[in-house]
C-alpha cells in the first residue's frame, strides 16, 4: 500500500489512547507536544504518566474498562493495549465509523500509521517503511539526527525573516519570483555554514543580503 505523507495540526482535537503502557506513554507524549486534547483510558498506567499529568492541563487520564463509547468523538484514536483482540475490535470499530485509527497490533489494522519522528526545533522529519521496518525507520532518523547542523533551528529563524524580507521589502519584493530563489539559495548556503548571523532590524537584514549577493 502506498501511504500519503501529511501534517497535520491537531491543537484542540481530541486523541483517544486506548491503554496505559509504554507504548501509549510514548505517544501521548508526542501528542502533547502538538496541543492535541489527549485522553488516555486504561485500568492501569505506567508510572511516567502521572508526572505527564503535572505538566500538561490537556492530559485526562480515565482509569476504567474501554467501551466503545470512549470513541465518540475523536480525531484520532490509538489502540495500544496488549491485549490483540481489543486492538483489532478497536480498529474495525473505528474503520467502520470512518475514523482514523492507529493500532499497536499490527499494520494492517491501521488507517493510518506514524513516521518515525525526528524534531529539531521548527524542522520536523518523518521516516517510514510503509510499516514494514520501525527499526530501519528508527536507524535511519539517528543518521538525519547526526548530520543536521546543529543549529537547525537558528537557521529557520532567520530563513523566516529572510523570507518575509524578501517579498515585503523594497528593493528585494521588485525582483522576480526567479532572482528572489536565486538569492534566497545562496542565503541558505551561507547561513548552512554560518548561522551566528544578527539579524535584529531591517537595516541588518539588508545589510547582510547585500553582503551574500556581493560575494556570491
Amino acid at each position: 500500500m502506498n501511504y500519503y505523507p501529511i501534517h497535520i495540526p491537531i491543537k484542540d482535537k481530541k486523541v483517544l489512547i486506548i491503554g496505559g503502557g509504554r507504548v501509549a506513554l510514548r505517544k501521548a507524549k508526542e501528542l502533547l507536544l502538538c496541543d492535541a486534547n489527549v485522553t488516555v483510558v486504561s485500568l492501569h498506567f505506567v508510572e511516567e504518566f502521572k508526572s505527564l499529568l503535572s505538566l500538561y492541563n490537556n492530559l485526562s487520564l480515565i482509569k476504567k474498562q474501554f467501551i466503545e463509547e470512549d470513541i465518540e468523538g475523536s480525531f484520532l484514536v490509538f489502540a495500544c493495549t496488549n491485549n490483540d483482540k481489543i486492538n483489532s475490535e478497536i480498529s474495525d470499530y473505528c474503520s467502520n465509523n470512518d475514523i482514523l485509527v492507529n493500532s499497536a497490533t499490527t499494520i494492517t489494522e491501521d488507517n493510518f500509521i506514524v513516521p518515525s519522528i525526528l524534531r529539531k526545533g521548527s524542522l520536523t522529519v518523518g521516516i517510514s517503511t510503509d510499516g514494514i521496518s520501525p527499526l530501519l525507520s528508527k536507524k535511519i532518523k539517528h543518521l538525519f539526527n547526526d548530520v543536521l547542523p546543529e543549529k537547525i533551528d537558528n537557521i529557520l529563524i532567520l530563513l523566516k525573516k529572510l523570507r518575509l524580507h524578501l517579498l515585503n521589502n523594497e528593493p528585494w519584493c521588485d525582483y522576480s519570483s526567479d532572482e528572489r530563489k536565486i538569492i534566497f539559495e545562496t542565503v541558505l548556503d551561507d547561513l548552512l555554514s554560518n548561522a551566528n548571523v544578527n539579524m535584529e532590524n531591517l537595516e541588518d537584514i539588508d545589510r547582510y543580503l547585500e553582503g551574500v549577493i556581493k560575494n556570491k
